[in-house]
């Protein structure tokens, strides 16, 4: 299933009726305060039957990206798209790092801290001169393959025109 070029997995209904509540959760974990709800098991035994099916994970978002292992669940990869189409949610996320976890019990718990703190004043000004320097780099880069490619000289009539559109500024 794919909805707005995100591909979700037989998870995302819940998540998304679940949206709300979430964003809730999300909201009044601000602060460090560690929020619940708890889930019905039905819910998620309904959408896959299979009996070795393990619904629990953990997984980190911050700036709308997870973090989780390898091998992400559906039900972390879903709560992520449902996650991503919410404006609010994205908001929170850009100024926090949220742990979402679904224990065994089908508790699902929301935790939030800081956002990590950059120290890019003292890098800035090297990423600046390297951009510049890269981008003189491909300017020059740009120039050498005409004179290189072509064996006329230089008096050749793309200088002569470039010099002439000068003369008549």
């Amino acid at each position: 299933m794919s909805y707005d070029s995100i591909t979700t997995k037989e998870y995302f209904p819940i998540w998304k009726k679940y949206r709300p509540v979430i964003l809730k959760l999300m909201i009044d974990s601000e602060g460090g305060n560690a929020q619940q709800y708890r889930f019905s098991k039905h819910e998620f035994t309904d959408v896959d039957t299979k009996k070795n099916v393990t619904h629990p994970f953990k997984m980190d978002v911050f700036q709308g990206r997870g973090s989780y292992p390898k091998r992400a669940s559906n039900i972390a990869t879903d709560l992520l798209a449902v996650l991503k189409q919410s404006q609010r949610a994205w908001e929170l996320m850009n100024e926090a790092t949220y742990h979402f976890e679904l224990d065994k019990d089908y508790m699902f718990h929301v935790n939030s801290s800081p956002a990590p703190v950059v120290d890019e004043p003292a890098n800035e000004p090297a990423m600046d001169t390297e951009i510049e320097s890269s981008d003189e780099v491909i300017l020059n880069e740009a120039s050498s393959p005409d004179s290189e490619d072509s064996p006329e000289s230089a008096d050749d009539a793309p200088a002569d025109e470039n010099s002439e559109e000068q003369k008549e500024d």
